[in-house]
């Protein structure tokens, strides 16, 4: 490892007094007062590419936002060994110790600004749209079905177990989850209707405050260009599965994004419907019911966050008819006084 390591750091323009490795896949180097993070990546022959390019594009559109990338001996971006590829970044220490408003809204503003500056149209299929949303509808009422013939199942028992009992008691919320999924999608339906092009953005698409260092969003092996969303998807379902996710804090600040890059209603409309996304949810009950080999309080703790990311999805269904919808709603019509 060490003869492979100096191999690669060979090809940078620096000279290392001191390597510390961090985990299998990050190495901190020093040279002098100056700090390195080598990075392992996951990248290969077939990604590489687009990674390249989403360098290329922060550097058209100055995103500072994105860490930077040092260049080799030879001005690439990254050193090849083998089959693996390591990259060179500034060592940005991570002073955090729990999510705060300061690092929601700075990772608001970051993003935001990433989206806005790279946007760009480009037409969309309709009816193709249409037919996906018909048949996730019709899953989404089978799932309705199967959910109530579960709790039937489950209340019939005399001693329900802890996982069971659970389901129970999360049953009202999961099943009007589904009903809003319902009304969130014909909503975005109609409002797709009118709407020949649909945006797109440099996306992070594995967004968390883990990849939050400073002013820096660091870790872009997996970017690529989707509708902002996607990011946002990303965010609240890694945060808000956890017993002490700050929601309340993720919605209240949220203009600190919109206010970059202005969501439109079909687009947070789309949201909702991703973040009541119950198929998790189901896909926990049925390896329960087919005893999976997992422990009792494992099922436990993967159905709360499960059922935490559904709660956080009717929020900000509720979220969207308070800002946008009313709002959307109170405004006269043209002409009238």
């Amino acid at each position: 490892m060490e003869k492979r390591l100096n191999r690669v750091l060979q090809a940078y323009p620096i000279e290392p007094t001191s390597i510390h490795q961090i985990t299998d896949n990050l190495f901190q180097i020093i040279v002098h007062q100056h700090s390195f993070a080598l990075k392992k990546s996951k990248l290969d022959q077939s990604t590489v590419s687009y990674w390249e390019y989403t360098y290329r594009t922060a550097y058209n559109n100055q995103l500072q936002s994105i860490i930077p990338v040092y260049q080799t001996k030879q001005n690439q971006l990254y050193y090849q060994e083998g089959e693996d590829i390591y990259y060179l970044c500034p060592w940005v220490e991570e002073e955090r110790t729990s999510i705060d408003e300061g690092s929601i809204r700075a990772l608001y503003q970051a993003i935001a600004t990433i989206h806005e500056k790279t946007k760009r149209s480009q037409n969309m299929a309709g009816k193709e749209w249409s037919n996906d949303f018909k048949v996730y509808l019709s899953y989404c009422e089978d799932l309705e079905q199967q959910l109530r013939s579960t709790i039937i199942l489950y209340e019939k028992r005399h001693y329900m177990s802890p996982f069971e009992l659970l389901v129970c008691t999360q049953f009202r919320d999961v099943e009007y989850a589904l009903r809003e999924i319902r009304k969130r999608l014909d909503q975005f339906t109609k409002e797709d209707e009118k709407r020949e092009t649909w945006n797109v953005s440099l996306c992070h698409r594995n967004l968390s405050t883990e990849h939050l260092r400073g002013s820096y969003i660091i870790n872009w092996e997996n970017a690529g260009y989707e509708n902002a969303i996607i990011d946002l998807v990303s965010f609240f379902r890694h945060e808000v599965r956890l017993f002490d996710a700050p929601k309340n804090s993720f919605l209240e600040n949220f203009s600190y994004y919109n206010n970059l890059h202005p969501l439109t209603l079909a687009e947070v409309q789309l949201l909702a419907v991703y973040l009541l996304n119950p198929i998790p949810y189901f896909e926990l009950i049925n390896e329960y019911r087919s005893k999976e080999p997992r422990t009792e309080i494992s099922f436990i703790k993967e159905l709360q966050k499960a059922y935490r990311v559904i709660l956080f999805g009717i929020e900000w269904s509720q979220y969207v008819e308070r800002e946008y919808e009313i709002v959307k709603f109170d405004e006269p019509e043209e002409g009238l006084d």
